[in-house]
């Protein structure tokens, strides 16, 4: 099974289409498999095994576990601009001039095409846990989660009914995203009524109307001080959460509804594969529970509008994504 640390961050997203998913009518993880990138590509993604030749396995009963890979080449910065800059060199000396910015770049990008198929290749795996109409993917990229989304419905077919369509839970919540957490970080304690408590911590992050950014760390948020700054014209983009209840964690949770840093109350660092499966069940059963709260914690969900679902598997980028998912 997998390492624990894949579950540190996660951006969720919502079933809206009022259909149970049933993993039975995702027919296309075969075809979706991931595969090595061709010498000529800059990476390449799919859906890797779970398990031996699994693609999906069940948490006891808790939740459908599926694994996604992506496999970027990197080009160690000190090898391409060195040659780089031999390059520009001998150009600059054979047409006697300093060569433009526009002639830097077409360098810069004939050395790295050159260099591609030397590569290193670094590979990163994003869990993602399918818990009743949530679908929690495990990465702090927004770029990877929107890759594995539009994965997912294009594996839900090609005879099933396309109207399994995904939306990050951002999208749907009533208020507007930039001030989606004014009300929590402005709360001492906000209790959802289900015995579950938000308690906002020592680090938030404000954004002024000028794009002017404050990050305090070390001091709690319901300190005088941050209280006076919440009311003027600053937005949140990040508060630090503690959560009691049911479920003990904490997180750091943004304005796009991303959660970083998570740490759950029971999940231990992995020791053998029992304890791995074990913490994946209470990883899915908490979140689980934090996603209801959270939603009803900013007032619940508003009304959104669906898309079709696309047709085609997303095609690998042709710079490799941001990464933070790394085994």
């Amino acid at each position: 099974m997998l390492p624990t640390k894949l579950f540190r961050n996660m951006i969720p997203f919502i079933n809206r289409s009022g259909k149970t998913l049933n993993l039975d009518d995702f027919t296309n993880f075969d075809g979706m498999h991931v595969a090595e990138p061709v010498p000529s590509s800059w990476g390449s993604n799919g859906f890797a095994y779970v398990e031996a030749e699994a693609h999906t396995v069940d948490v006891q009963g808790a939740a459908q576990l599926l694994l996604y890979q992506f496999n970027d080449k990197v080009l160690p910065g000190s090898t391409r601009d060195e040659e780089v800059r031999k390059r520009v060199e001998k150009l600059q000396e054979q047409q006697g001039r300093k060569i433009g910015k526009k002639e830097y770049r077409e360098v810069r990008d004939e050395v790295e095409m050159t260099l591609l198929t030397k590569a290193m290749i670094r590979r990163s795996f994003v869990p993602v846990l399918i818990v009743d109409d949530y679908i929690m993917v495990f990465t702090s990229s927004a770029k990877k989660a929107d890759m594995v989304a539009t994965a997912l419905m294009v594996a839900y077919g090609p005879n099933a009914d396309k109207a399994m369509l995904l939306h990050n839970l951002v999208h749907s919540v009533v208020l507007n995203p930039g001030n989606l957490l004014r009300p929590v970080a402005q709360a001492i304690d906000v209790d959802t009524g289900g015995g579950v408590v938000f308690s906002p911590t020592s680090s938030v992050v404000l954004k002024g109307a000028e794009k002017q950014v404050i990050r305090i760390k070390d001091k709690s948020v319901n300190s005088h001080d941050v209280q006076e700054l919440l009311k003027q014209d600053y937005s949140v983009e990040s508060v630090g959460m503690d959560v009691t209840g049911p479920v003990d964690a904490s997180f750091v949770v943004t304005d796009k509804l991303i959660f970083k840093g998570i740490k759950i109350e029971g999940v231990k660092p992995d020791k053998d594969e029992d304890a791995k499966f074990n913490n994946i069940w209470l990883v899915a059963q908490a979140m689980e529970t934090l996603l209801d709260n959270v939603i009803e914690s900013l007032d619940g969900l508003g009304e959104v509008t669906l898309t079709a679902a696309p047709d085609a598997p997303p095609r690998p980028d042709e710079t490799p994504v941001e990464d933070d998912d790394e085994i």
